[in-house]
């Protein structure tokens, strides 16, 4: 018997937290880059990747509304 296909709309749910989980691992990348500069006191560079893994963190959270709202 084949399995039933999924609605589009739970599909497009998943897709929206697919790429809200890409958008945190980048944004973890970012703070994982962030820390390292900090400790080497590049603190310009530090920072530059602080507002870099915000701008991930805010892409997340607007998929995670998406994925609410489908």
């Amino acid at each position: 018997m084949p399995t039933p296909q999924a609605k589009p709309a739970t599909k497009a749910i998943a897709e929206h937290h697919n790429k809200a989980a890409d958008c945190c691992d980048k944004a973890a990348e970012h703070h994982r880059h962030a820390a390292k500069s900090s400790n080497t006191g590049d603190h310009k560079k530090s920072a530059d990747h602080a507002k870099q893994a915000q701008e991930q963190v805010a892409k997340a959270q607007d998929h995670g509304k998406q994925a609410k709202a489908a």
